[in-house]
């Protein structure tokens, strides 16, 4: 009786632990996959998402942060690619790297883990492109679902304003109908230093007052040079 007690536990506590595992690694019927949630965040402050950096904004020093949708049953490690295929700013001509991919590890019983650092440093140029995305795009890892992360690239922006031709700091938004002929030029200003001149074409469009019955124009600008 005693020897058959001893197998009886024996086997039931092995049909335990096969259970347990299977449950973690394969989801029972009706039940969905476990899913491990990744993001950019800062790394001066891990609480700071990070969803987009300025082309003018200097080198971010960011991380890779993983969340699991539970508590994992052992550690599990995300291998994530660093500016992947699919992402629409090109590496070296829009930005630059300190690595080409980062590992995060979720450690057995936790929830959340962390990469190294990493940098990311935007390269300022000439173009006017608009927005771009650098992709992040994670390796496959059993038994989890998990996202791919894109981190937009904002291009810079350029300001346009009138000023005083005799005193070009002052700007001018108004003038007075009484007030006479009025000397302007057009500024630009980048967010940044250009690596190479930018021409911005400057058109005098319609607004409500009417050219010739409102006011007249001598000598309208076509375009405004930023250099290098």
């Amino acid at each position: 009786m005693r020897r058959l007690l001893i197998t009886g536990l024996g086997l039931g506590f092995a049909a335990v632990l096969g259970s347990a595992f299977l449950s973690a690694s394969v989801p029972a019927a009706g039940q969905s996959t476990p899913t491990i949630t990744l993001s950019l965040v800062d790394s001066s402050d891990t609480s700071m998402a990070v969803t987009a950096i300025g082309e003018d904004g200097g080198a971010q020093s960011l991380q890779v942060k993983a969340v699991a949708s539970a508590a994992t049953a052992a550690d599990v490690t995300v291998s994530v690619t660093v500016g992947a295929s699919g992402g629409t700013a090109t590496l070296t001509t829009d930005y630059t790297r300190s690595a080409s991919s980062v590992s995060v590890t979720i450690s057995m019983g936790d929830t959340e883990g962390l990469s190294s650092s990493f940098t990311i440093t935007p390269v300022v140029d000439a173009s006017v492109e608009g927005d771009e995305t650098i992709r992040f795009t994670p390796g496959t890892v059993s038994g989890y679902t998990v996202n791919m992360v894109d981190l937009t690239l904002t291009d810079q922006t350029i300001t346009l304003s009138l000023v005083d031709s005799s005193d070009t700091s002052t700007e001018v938004t108004a003038i007075g109908e009484d007030g006479g002929a009025q000397t302007l030029q057009v500024k630009a200003v980048a967010t940044a230093a250009t690596s190479a001149n930018v021409t911005v074409s400057v058109t005098i469009a319609a607004g409500t007052a009417t050219l010739t019955t409102d006011y007249a124009i001598a000598s309208a600008p076509t375009s405004v040079t930023i250099n290098s």
